[in-house]
């Protein structure tokens, strides 16, 4: 995470995140791929274990996609459900909103 960005628990397992300054989707694959990257790593036990860390990430971009920030927050959600829907097909841990063939139905 670079010094500008901001991550909040919004509850149980999910998080918000805000990159600003994002020239366009190849920064922001950079910026994903970094957070692959370093929650990749397992995370220590106090026994001596580890436990393997993944996540599932739906994106949305503004102002790409104009609205108030419940409606970028729905947006990031429907991407997140389609990809966990299609996770089999999936080459990457995160979709970026509207997913193909547009938006799928609300959860």
């Amino acid at each position: 995470m670079r010094r500008t960005d901001f991550v909040a628990r919004r509850g149980g397992d999910e998080f918000v995140c805000v990159w600003e300054d994002l020239a366009g989707t190849a920064d922001l694959t950079a910026v994903l791929d970094g957070l692959n990257r370093a929650l990749a790593i397992p995370v220590p036990l106090s026994h001596g274990g580890s436990v393997p860390v993944a996540f599932s990430l739906g994106v949305t971009l503004a102002p790409r996609d104009p609205g108030p920030p419940d409606s970028l927050l729905r947006h990031a959600d429907q991407a997140l459900y389609y990809l966990k829907e299609y996770k089999q097909d999936r080459r990457r841990r995160w979709m970026l909103y509207p997913p193909p063939n547009g938006p799928p139905a609300a959860p």
